[in-house]
């Protein structure tokens, strides 16, 4: 790649850059570049891509992504550059010429709910964090503020992987953050806000298809990395590897965590009788959610998955329950006339 070329990228990455700020900003690119060049190449060479032209457009610090540590603190240059340009070849395949919708600072609504309080609360998928994820899920309330985001990368070829990079609760803007914490947790039938969000992200695996779900441990975390000591480091305080042993998910190394795609779940007869309504109810939520999220994702996918109501859910569990007495009759009878 031409001295021209990186310089004419520099201008698209830094635009607002003046003065001395953008000439080491741009001296750091140079550098960057030389030392790898081949995720600037396969970068520019992946965002060409008719579909994928707008989201460099809107967002061209996306070049930077390979450059910097991402997601894993432990992947080397070349793990990086293959995960992400995997990721958005996968987000070109599968939402086409909707791609820049989804990876945008504003993205699109894929569920919505109200809290007992009426406040209307809206799950959107949206371009991630720079750092930890390509692909974001946020939950957002009515004045458009975050109040929970959690941010994912889907690579693989024949096996497709969603690696959890990151999640974020409340910032200090959102007023009277525990009380609205405490208020969704009770609204959501006793479903925290931060296991709402793995949830929803093991939610939109198994709607997209998606194999299996890695997600980052504490000491895999991106601010682990040496170039982040201080106070990036020290800004992550939340517990990862305890809120993945509450989903049963299996250590697979330091780094990631295997989570299953399909939820484990308590039989409700097990529990005590106030606690197996309240899950009984938490259930049917999540059942009803997970219908209306792919009612909604439908619309923006290339090839949008067939997609079961309620209604024919239960249809299709008391046709199997039927059959399978038929069967049993069936079989009784036949060894009967045997004996």
């Amino acid at each position: 790649m031409s001295k021209t070329n990186l310089s004419e990228l520099a201008d698209l990455i830094y635009p607002k850059s003046k003065g001395l700020k953008k000439i080491k900003k741009k001296a750091r690119f140079y550098f960057w570049a030389a030392t790898n060049g081949k995720a600037i190449e396969a970068m520019t060479t992946l965002f060409a891509n008719d579909n994928l032209k707008p989201i460099l457009a809107n967002n061209p610090e996306i070049l930077e992504k390979p450059l910097k540590p991402f997601l894993c603190v432990n992947w080397s240059n070349s793990e990086r550059i293959k995960h992400i340009t995997e990721h958005y070849q996968y987000i070109d395949d599968t939402f086409g010429e909707n791609s820049n919708a989804i990876i945008s600072s504003k993205g699109i609504t894929i569920l919505d709910f109200e809290s007992l309080n009426g406040d209307t609360y809206r799950v959107q998928l949206y371009r991630g964090a720079s750092r930890e994820g390509g692909l974001g899920i946020r939950l957002v309330n009515d004045k458009e503020q975050s109040v929970y985001a959690l941010a994912c990368n889907i690579s693989g070829t024949t096996t497709k992987t969603m690696h959890i990079g990151m999640l974020q609760g409340p910032r200090d803007s959102i007023e009277d953050r525990h009380a609205l914490i405490k208020v969704l947790t009770k609204s959501l039938h006793g479903l925290r806000t931060k296991s709402l969000l793995v949830e929803m992200a093991l939610m939109l695996a198994r709607v997209l298809g998606v194999d299996e779900v890695k997600a980052i441990s504490n000491k895999g975390h991106i601010y682990q990395a040496l170039r982040y000591i201080g106070s990036k480091r020290s800004s992550v305080t939340f517990d990862y590897d305890g809120l993945w042993d509450e989903f049963e998910a299996t250590k697979i190394d330091t780094y990631f965590y295997g989570l299953p795609v399909f939820t484990p779940r308590k039989d409700p007869l097990t529990l005590k009788k106030t606690k197996r309504k309240m899950y009984t109810k938490r259930y049917q939520w999540l059942d009803d959610s997970e219908i209306a999220m792919a009612n909604n994702l439908a619309p923006w996918l290339m090839n949008p998955p067939a997609i079961q109501s309620s209604a024919n859910v239960i249809d299709d569990i008391i046709n199997g329950a039927t059959d399978s007495t038929i069967n049993s009759t069936d079989n009784t009878v036949e060894h009967t006339q045997a004996a």
